[in-house]
């Protein structure tokens, strides 16, 4: 029998589901991971301002995708990993951060 984790047992994927009524639980889930997606973006571009800029498209997607976020496919933190990878191919195609 296989285990797997609930939903709840998910701290950023909680925070997402109660982010579309409550704005301040999307606060907390970007206090939690904005550094973390900043980083990611830093490591592949080594340019602050493009990494800074990537980081804020990737939020402000994942703020605009927050009711196609589903729990029961993965977690928060991979979730927006998953936005933050494809933002980034992207911007390796394109050259520049696109503001959707």
């Amino acid at each position: 029998m296989s285990q797997r984790s609930e939903p709840s047992s998910d701290e950023d994927g909680r925070l997402l589901v109660a982010a579309r009524s409550d704005v301040d639980a999307f606060g907390e889930f970007y206090d939690r991971n904005q550094r973390l997606v900043l980083a990611y973006f830093y490591r592949r571009t080594f340019c602050p301002h493009t990494s800074a800029e990537l980081s804020a498209e990737t939020f402000a997607q994942v703020w605009i995708s927050l009711k196609r976020y589903d729990p029961r496919f993965g977690t928060g933190r991979g979730w927006v990993f998953g936005i933050a990878g494809n933002l980034y191919k992207q911007w390796l195609r394109r050259g520049v951060v696109q503001a959707n």
